[in-house]
């Protein structure tokens, strides 16, 4: 009998660990889903329900249907049955269809979507009842125009937000040219010269903008930058100045308020929302903070050397990194995730190529201060904080606006993650803010400081939110190729959306999340991971010298699929090739 009683554990074993199956048939009116192994085992019961974040067994899937609304069918559930011990008992088909809803419908430019809901697990009586397979119908009414393109700075969101996209209208169509509005000053004119034209050379349609030309207030950016997107579609709005009130250069931002706490925080992300009514940008937006004119440069030309001319004579720089945590917390409760998500964040880049990732945690670091600034002189590509601080810095270890004037990294600039309260405020009464500080330093002679900074400006951020953010922007780059500064942010928020379905109405912490973490750079800043290779000039027909009569120029790059090929005979006027 033993061949038999192996086999059947075996057997047991290969249902109980069965991989999760998706299969998706897109129709002219909408969409066929069926789901296989979505829980095949209960979850642990928690001895105390988190009322804040209720784990019990919701998860979501959202689906990209060209249309404005959709109705949802179930066709058949199949519901595995467990005692309390978590002993399997039997299976059964058909009960709790209202197991499944429509959670959520949105769009985020060319994606319309639409999330469903999927309670998998129910405590009855003596049993446990977990959902394995589901079979459901997305019945579309109103369809919305098809998009001829998508968005490079959003595409990468689409493939990971829409769990139908292999099959979706989105799949394969072709990707557009990038596009940037500049909202800027008309002292600035003869000072941007340069950015606009780099920005041109990668392939851009640059649009430049002056204040005078729009207004002063809120509700006249906003007017205006729904009209401009209604007409040009831009991929990216780059904000030049401080806040209202700040500086002689200002741009104003809207202020959004905190689902639990008597306050309101800096918000940049209203200005993206462009189609329907919810929390889903159409454009992504970055601020480059700065209160003269020195700043602004300072600011520009950083963004210019990092992508153009990064700092190539020494490039151990670009093999390092630094990840900072603090479980720390008021009261007697600490966290422990912070640092937990710090270290498999140095796992992966380790495991990705990085020859060194820096680490300080409190426990049992503290203050740290000068192991934070040793680490940053000697360069890092990434730096990543987790724990607790506020407009003034971190706090857990400890590293504050005054220490950020002790580190001389030069050109060997990062890009920071800062992933804890406040510290992206940039319309705090703390004038520069951390973040704001950060960015400021150095100068055109000699840049330093960093070059991205992302950071919150509420005081009152959540840690388990918060690691969903760091963790998704992090895979978004070292998992799925995504080198956008302003894309692996939004993967964050997409990350955050995904693993807290309980929380996705517009009243709640996902969308307040995708409000108040906002970006100080440009956010079409182009990452670097590692050495850049070079890309040698053969792959010109002919080489670099050419009749300057010649009607056209062969590039042949096959490595290189995708890639936007800028040319110019004067500086400034440029065609475009892919």
């Amino acid at each position: 009998m033993r061949p038999y009683l192996l086999t059947a554990i075996l057997l047991a074993l290969s249902v109980l660990y069965a991989l999760p199956a998706e299969q998706y048939l897109n129709t002219p009116s909408g969409l066929i889903a069926r789901l296989e192994n979505i829980r095949l085992a209960p979850m642990e019961k928690p001895e105390a329900e988190d009322e804040e974040f209720p784990q019990g067994g919701l998860i979501s899937k959202t689906y990209a249907l060209p249309f404005q609304s959709v109705e949802l069918q179930v066709q058949s559930l199949q519901w595995n049955v467990f005692d309390q011990s978590g002993n399997f008992l039997y299976t059964e088909q058909n009960r709790g269809i209202d197991a499944l809803s429509i959670g959520n419908s949105f769009t985020m430019r060319e994606l319309r979507g639409f999330t469903v809901l999927f309670q998998t697990q129910f405590f009855e009586g003596e049993h446990i009842r977990t959902l394995k397979d589901a079979e459901f119908t997305l019945s579309g009414t109103t369809p919305v125009s098809l998009p001829t393109s998508v968005s490079p700075a959003f595409i990468d969101a689409y493939k990971e937000l829409a769990d139908n996209y292999e099959t979706s209208y989105l799949r394969d169509l072709p990707v557009a040219r990038p596009k940037m509005l500049i909202i800027s000053h008309t002292n600035l004119a003869n000072y941007q010269t340069e950015f606009v034209k780099w920005k041109r050379s990668q392939g851009f349609d640059v649009y430049v903008v002056n204040k005078s030309a729009i207004g002063t207030t809120l509700d006249q950016f906003k007017a205006f930058i729904l009209s401009h997107y209604q007409q040009y579609q831009c991929d990216y709005l780059l904000l030049l100045g401080d806040v209202t009130n700040q500086g002689s250069y200002t741009i104003p931002t809207a202020f959004y308020p905190s689902p639990e706490y008597a306050e309101n925080d800096a918000d940049d992300h209203q200005y993206t929302l462009l189609e329907g009514d919810d929390y889903f940008p159409e454009m992504l937006v970055g601020r480059l903070s700065f209160n003269d004119i020195s700043e602004f440069m300072t600011m520009a030309n950083k963004s210019i050397s990092y992508e153009k001319s990064p700092y190539m004579a020494n490039t151990a720089w670009m093999t390092r990194g630094l990840a900072v945590a603090g479980n720390y917390a008021e009261g007697g409760l600490r966290p422990i995730t912070p640092v937990q998500m710090s270290r498999w964040l140095r796992n992966k880049m380790l495991d990705y190529g990085y020859a060194a990732v820096d680490t300080v945690f409190y426990p049992p670091t503290y203050p740290g201060t000068s192991s934070i600034t040793s680490s940053i002189n000697q360069g890092v590509q990434f730096v990543s904080y987790r724990g607790w601080g506020d407009a003034n810095g971190w706090h857990y270890p400890s590293f504050h606006i005054p220490d950020l004037a002790t580190t001389v990294n030069g050109p060997r600039m990062p890009i920071v993650f800062s992933i804890v309260c406040n510290t992206g405020d940039f319309a705090n009464s703390v004038n520069p803010s951390f973040g704001e500080k950060w960015m400021r330093l150095g100068s055109t002679a000699q840049p330093n400081g960093c070059v991205a900074f992302v950071g919150p400006s509420d005081l009152h951020t959540k840690t388990r939110l918060n690691n969903s953010i760091s963790s998704g922007a992090f895979r978004s780059i070292f998992d799925y190729g995504v080198r956008g500064f302003g894309s692996s942010v939004l993967m964050g928020k997409i990350e955050l959306y995904k693993n807290f379905p309980n929380d996705i109405a517009p009243n709640q912490y996902v969308a307040f999340y995708y409000h108040v973490y906002n970006m100080q750079a440009d956010p079409s800043l182009n990452m670097w991971v590692l050495v850049p290779e070079t890309i040698n000039e053969n792959v010109i027909d002919g080489g670099l010298d050419f009749a300057q009569s010649a009607s056209h120029i062969r590039v042949n790059a096959p490595d290189n699929e995708g890639a936007i090929v800028s040319g110019t005979k004067n500086g400034t006027d440029f065609t475009y090739g892919k």
